[in-house]
């Protein structure tokens, strides 16, 4: 398999961890927004849900696709080097990793953990 297939798929992982980080964050602050310049402690319509819950979709397939590409260019720009390197295996496995510990740590941080 090439390079430039194989470096999307290994990253794959911390690319779609980092995009739902990305689209929690966006809706966090979609809402704060709302509130406090347009709806405020009124009630909210139905619409504003789904307003939130599509731009938090379309965050999440451009930032997905986003890392996607910029994956494939490194393994493209790569492929002249040989072969996988354990170097490459690590770092997206530790991507990986770190991602999900941020998460945990911010959940256990916040009290929803332990």
């Amino acid at each position: 398999m090439k390079f430039r297939y194989t470096y999307p798929l290994l990253f794959l992982l911390p690319s779609a961890i980092f995009t739902g980080i990305a689209m929690v964050l966006t809706v966090g602050a979609g809402a704060g927004m709302l509130w406090l310049f347009v709806y405020g402690d009124n009630a909210w319509p139905d619409e504003a849900e789904d307003v939130l819950l599509g731009l938090a979709a379309a965050v999440g397939v451009l930032m997905l696709l986003a890392c996607l590409f910029i994956a494939y260019r490194a393994g493209k720009s790569l492929e002249s080097r040989g072969g996988l390197r354990k170097s490459d295996v690590l770092l997206a496995l530790g991507l990986s990793v770190w991602l999900l510990l941020l998460v945990l740590m911010h959940q256990y941080r916040v009290g929803n953990v332990g």
